[in-house]
């Protein structure tokens, strides 16, 4: 067992029993960690891999499952999010430092050149008023040869591929919109490509440094299909998302300033 995996199943224990206490934050907290845990794990390494020392931001830090590793890691780690109020008993209870800002309006609550690393871990595709205007903020407060890990869903992955040859819409419309009222920020308003994404990062200022395609959950194994044909549907494009790393469900691009 990694030390990471030590971590996650520590963070696992203490969402099973933060959530029996405060069972209204159970779907928020803990269903979503059983959902991503194994991208976590993924993101850990990443990390690990790019970067040493220094101060970590991470972005849109809800439901802070990330943002709870990498301090248990033992890294100087700050979130910000539009509305972590809801969350601030787990927040206290697990000495996160979180802050509030909306990213999409609003200059980050930061100095310029403050972090050697910003994590943008699935929240791009969030945003509905100005992406350019958060990514320039983002390169204001990345220090000097800082590192960028922005991870986002692939709008070219072989399942929306498949689903958009069969006529069929990979999000539903009203329910991205509906989440502005549920969480407070808007769903899945645009996904994106690897070129659409570096592009956006080379024309706020950031110099791509590599691109990791990632497939860190089973279509196999997606919770609720227990139909044989789906099942085998599942297996098949779990077999071409390894086979084909560009038609992958998310990807990852690694930046610097």
């Amino acid at each position: 067992m990694s030390s990471y995996d030590v971590i996650l199943l520590k963070l696992e224990k203490e969402l099973e029993s933060f959530t029996k206490e405060n069972p209204s934050l159970r779907h928020f907290l803990y269903d979503s960690f059983s959902d991503h845990k194994n991208r976590y794990k993924k993101d850990l390494e990443i990390i690990d891999k790019y970067f040493k020392a220094g101060k970590i931001l991470d972005v849109g830090a809800n439901p802070f499952h990330l943002t709870y590793c990498l301090k248990e890691s033992g890294f100087d780690v700050t979130g910000v999010d539009i509305n972590p109020d809801p969350f601030k008993a787990f927040i206290n209870r697990c000495n996160l430092n979180i802050k509030k800002a909306n990213i999409e309006t609003e200059e980050f609550p930061f100095k310029t050149n403050s972090f050697n690393l910003i994590i943008v871990n699935e929240v791009l595709e969030h945003l509905r008023i100005n992406p350019i205007f958060t990514l320039k903020e983002i390169h204001r407060i990345l220090k000097p040869k800082g590192v960028l890990l922005l991870t986002t869903p692939n709008l070219y992955a072989i399942h929306k591929i498949i689903m958009f040859n069969l006529g069929k819409s990979f999000n539903d419309a009203y329910d991205e919109f509906n989440k502005l009222n549920i969480y407070g920020y808007m769903g899945h308003i645009r996904e994106y490509s690897v070129d659409e994404v570096r592009k956006f990062l080379e024309k706020t200022g950031f110099r791509i440094k590599d691109v990791i395609y990632r497939h860190d959950y089973s279509f196999f194994n997606y919770p609720g299909i227990h139909n044989i044909f789906l099942k085998f549907l599942g297996l098949v494009i779990d077999f071409l998302m390894i086979a084909i790393p560009p038609g992958r469900r998310h990807f990852e691009i690694i930046a610097t300033k």
